[in-house]
């Protein structure tokens, strides 16, 4: 963890699925970090940021000279209060 709890965690799994034919790739990310400032008033944390990230990857090699890729990503921001 570094400074302002500032972290940033990621996997990744792949493998065959039918040898030969079928593969696929999966990712997760995680990237957290507190906010520069503090709200005199109520105390939080102003600039948080939060990002939680997942993708997949699907490889299909029917014949030598065709392969296919299907890809997906999925993210979301859970930011806290701007310092603005």
């Amino acid at each position: 963890i570094g400074t302002r709890d500032n972290y940033k965690i990621h996997g990744d799994i792949s493998g065959p699925l039918v040898a030969d034919l079928l593969s696929f790739r999966v990712s997760a990310e995680r990237m957290s970090r507190s906010g520069s400032w503090r709200n005199a008033f109520g105390g939080e944390t102003l600039g948080d940021q939060r990002t939680d990230s997942g993708s997949a990857l699907l490889v299909i090699t029917p014949t030598p000279s065709l392969t296919l890729k299907a890809f997906g990503l999925l993210s979301k921001d859970n930011d806290g209060p701007s310092a603005q």
